[in-house]
């Protein structure tokens, strides 16, 4: 769900994913650890439903997803998080593409028992629709993991386009992430 402070609308989104990445061969510690924060490379491949939660009944939009992530260590225990994103779009009838490459930068803390990772990315668009780099996006968020198979994101984000109404968007939102 995601709060549009500039519009005052509210978006709703469900996915599924598949994450695909190789067991590590001579790293044995990270066999049983967190695969998303412990491996350097992965290829996500899934689907999206958006849609608009003030009028529930409209979709707006179905999206293919398909990303590959790696990810560098850098000192101080940060971690250098880079992603290209191809979206398969729907957009009610209409199909496009979207290219994303997203540059973030991360670090892990234990918090008590619970696992915090604040975050802080910038994330470059490409659309088919107009044939330029249109948009940006600059977040700031925290992973918080409250089980082993349940995380929430609450997150902020403002977004530039030079192509949309209106032109900047500042969104406050929460994900919710269950791993099985």
């Amino acid at each position: 769900m995601t709060a549009n402070a500039t519009t005052g609308s509210t978006d709703g989104e469900v996915g599924a994913h598949l994450d695909i990445t190789l067991a590590p061969i001579l790293r044995y510690e990270l066999r049983d650890a967190n695969w998303e924060r412990n491996r350097y490379l992965w290829i996500r491949v899934g689907y999206r439903l958006l849609a608009s939660l003030d009028d529930p009944v409209a979709v707006t939009e179905n999206r293919g997803v398909l990303e590959v992530t790696g990810r560098a260590p850098l000192p101080w225990h940060l971690w250098l998080v880079n992603r290209l994103r191809l979206d398969l779009r729907d957009l009610e009838g209409d199909f496009s593409t979207r290219f994303r490459y997203r540059l973030g930068i991360e670090r892990e803390f234990k918090l008590a028992e619970t696992t915090l990772v604040p975050y802080a990315q910038a994330e470059v668009f490409y659309d088919t629709r107009f044939g330029a780099w249109n948009r940006q996006r600059y977040q700031a968020g925290v992973e918080i993991e409250l089980t082993e198979h349940v995380r929430i994101e609450p997150y902020y984000y403002r977004q530039e386009d030079q192509r949309s109404s209106p032109a900047h968007l500042d969104q406050v939102g929460v994900v919710l992430k269950l791993f099985f």
